[in-house]
């Protein structure tokens, strides 16, 4: 099991550009953004968790944090336009494991997303976090 230290500084590696790149966010408002990065903190951590493990644990924290911020682009533009096709498609390890990424893919599918961006958002958060 890896040490608590350790997985700590990877989670901070993975969380930190979630926090420092501002293009994130897109039209959603700071409470509508603050629904998808609580996300991705949580996601984040899991990550950390699973990177901590594996061979080269500094390379999978930093492909797990690039794709949590092509997630977290992708679901705020979701939010504002409607179209999900390329987060369905984000949705993959090592964000998610199988049986997570299967689970996000469904609710994702299935949700429906109105036309007041900000609370759709915390739909696709909700939707995000079945994957958990």
């Amino acid at each position: 099991m890896p040490e608590a230290g350790a997985v700590e500084r990877l989670w901070q590696r993975i969380a930190e550009p979630l926090y420092e790149d501002e293009r994130l966010r897109g039209a959603l408002d700071d409470a509508a953004f603050q629904l998808l990065l609580d996300w991705a903190l949580a996601a984040a951590k899991r990550c950390a968790g699973r990177a901590a493990g594996a061979r080269d644990p500094v390379a999978e924290a930093e492909t797990c944090s690039a794709q949590l911020r092509r997630l977290v682009f992708l679901a705020a533009r979701a939010a504002v336009d409607g179209r999900r096709d390329e987060l369905l498609l984000a949705v993959a390890p090592p964000v998610f494991d199988a049986g997570e990424e299967a689970a996000a893919r469904k609710a994702l599918a299935e949700m429906r997303l109105g036309s007041q961006p900000n609370e759709n958002a915390g739909r696709l958060a909700l939707a995000l976090r079945a994957g958990r």
